[in-house]
């Protein structure tokens, strides 16, 4: 992911979580990186507007709040209990924005080294109301957190996110 941190004050533009549910679902554009980074900055997230999105399972809890009637793009909330974590993986032809809204995620970036192996390259803590993005198909990495209080994660994926077209990675030393 792009290795910028926004905090939810730099931006003028105030949304509530409805609001910007309501963006999404009307959209009719693929949105770029830019564009997902302003409107997760935007929003405003109290834990009312997405706990019934928060649930458990393995490897982590992914839940769809809502996609484009036009197909465009999806937001998504994501659970993380402690220890859990996503595979190593790209994002195909999707942009991605992720937004914490509780916990603390690390995000471990990756270079391709041949088809499917991977070397890590950097790690990077985010807080809640941090953001990063990622233009489609430029990163590999992986999401996880030891943080006792779990994880929590907004995400806004242009296209949406094709989890049969994703590729998945083996990391090498």
């Amino acid at each position: 992911m792009k290795e910028k941190t926004t905090k939810e004050s730099d931006c003028p533009l105030v949304l509530t979580f409805q609001q910007l549910v309501q963006q999404i679902k009307q959209l009719d554009v693929v949105l770029n990186r830019e564009e997902i980074e302003n409107l997760l900055t935007s929003v405003t997230c109290e834990l009312t507007d997405y706990q019934e999105f928060i649930g458990y399972a393995e490897p982590y809890h992914r839940k769809s709040v809502v996609k484009s009637e036009s197909g465009f793009a999806e937001l998504l909330v994501m659970t993380w209990h402690t220890n859990q974590q996503s595979p190593i993986h790209d994002h195909y032809e999707s942009s991605c924005g992720i937004r914490v809204l509780q916990g603390k995620m690390t995000e471990t970036l990756y270079e391709l080294v041949n088809e499917n192996r991977v070397r890590q390259t950097t790690t990077q803590e985010w807080s809640a109301g941090e953001i990063t993005s990622a233009e489609a198909s430029f990163d590999i990495h992986k999401i996880s957190t030891q943080s006792e209080e779990g994880l929590v994660t907004l995400h806004i994926y242009s296209a949406p996110l094709d989890p049969t077209k994703m590729r998945r990675f083996v990391e090498i030393e």
